[in-house]
């Protein structure tokens, strides 16, 4: 007996938003959001010790090195908990801070408690899985003596850590010819901007979310370059609501930034959501991933790309979306202003033999084509 599922985009979108939030959701940081915080915790602070622990303040009015341990274990305890935890307890952290140099007020890349107290700062309550291990004991490859910095630095963490299909170098010597050529005028932690720091910020998120070794790559993958989100390639509109439904929330911009040959950077958490949506009606093995790609992943693979398929030497194109991805060999693909691509897409996906029909009930624009270009109706 035919079945009509009537999936309304929003318990779609509602759906994926749920799945999406297990990888998280990654908030653009910006310079002036780590300064002011750093500037209200700096004030605070200042403020507080002046007014409650003048006998620990020597003359110059620079804290003693008990107050300052002090200020720093209260400060990477209260930052940096949970996976970001970097000291059994309190009495942990005082006992290792007795060994470590005092170091300047502007310690940032440093082996001293001023560089860690700052990391466990602002920093760490703006990005406490960057920043906190740099606030620990061991420095996190920050806060250490001699810490390697600029091409070096970069270049050890991105050929560490992007690694097979999330490669963007062929060598550690391809990496530092790149890096010959990226301005070296950023700030340590910076997300945008076209930096060895950006790219380097990357790298190192890349330990746990090798997608993003992308932005680490040398056209910046439209984060790290000059003038971010301003200017270049901001969306892929070849195909609706992939990026919606398929791509996880932390990397939706650099999926709109990047091309059709960065696709396998994308591929492996498509699937996952193919699976989920393939199983709407209760079955996840008759979308088209498994009836025709041979499981959820070869589809991945195909929408990945994220081009519009057409066979020129076919006259027929009529209701052609997808048809040369599905296997249809009478259809030139592409698609048309009119053909209803979401019920298409829906229906493929969930089930790609038609025994129930899918749809988001959804018929009509509201409002209607216009016969001269550019066809579509203004903005709202």
């Amino acid at each position: 007996m035919n079945r009509t599922y009537h999936l309304f985009v929003f318990v779609v979108l509602a759906l994926f938003a749920f799945a999406a939030a297990a990888c998280g959701d990654d908030e653009k940081k910006t310079d002036d959001d780590v300064t002011d915080m750093t500037s209200d915790t700096t004030t605070d602070t200042t403020t507080d010790t002046t007014t409650d622990t003048t006998t620990d303040m020597t003359t110059d009015g620079d804290m003693t090195m008990a107050t300052l341990c002090d200020q720093y274990c209260d400060t990477v305890t209260a930052n940096c908990t949970g996976a970001n935890t970097q000291y059994a307890d309190r009495a942990a952290c005082m006992t290792a801070c007795g060994g470590m140099a005092e170091g300047m007020a502007d310690d940032r890349a440093n082996d001293s408690v001023y560089c860690r107290l700052y990391h466990a700062g602002a920093p760490s309550q703006i990005d406490p899985s960057f920043h906190c291990p740099h606030a620990g004991q061991d420095g996190g490859g920050v806060c250490e003596d001699n810490a390697v910095t600029g091409c070096d630095r970069f270049c050890g963490n991105v050929i560490e850590n992007c690694t097979g299909d999330f490669q963007v170098y062929v060598d550690a010597a391809d990496c530092q010819t790149a890096c010959a050529a990226f301005p070296d005028t950023g700030m340590f932690g910076d997300d945008t901007g076209d930096t060895i720091q950006c790219r380097d910020r990357y790298a190192q998120l890349a330990f746990d979310d090798p997608v993003v070794c992308l932005a680490a790559s040398a056209n910046g993958a439209g984060i790290c370059v000059e003038n971010s989100g301003s200017t270049g390639q901001i969306d892929r509109i070849g195909r609706p609501a992939i990026n919606t439904a398929l791509i996880a929330s932390g990397h939706k911009d650099l999926y709109n930034f990047t091309t059709p040959v960065e696709a396998p950077f994308f591929a492996a958490e498509m699937a996952v959501f193919l699976q989920a949506i393939d199983a709407l009606d209760g079955d996840d093995t008759n979308g088209a991933g498994p009836a025709l790609f041979g499981g959820h992943q070869g589809l991945a693979d195909a929408l990945a790309v994220g081009a519009l398929l057409v066979d020129i030497s076919i006259d027929t194109c009529a209701g052609g979306y997808l048809a040369l991805e599905t296997g249809v060999s009478d259809n030139c693909g592409g698609r048309t202003l009119e053909q209803d691509v979401m019920d298409v897409t829906l229906q493929v996906l969930v089930d790609a033999n038609g025994d129930t029909t899918v749809t988001d009930a959804v018929d009509a624009n509201d409002v209607a084509f216009s016969a001269e270009f550019p066809y579509l109706a203004g903005p709202n």
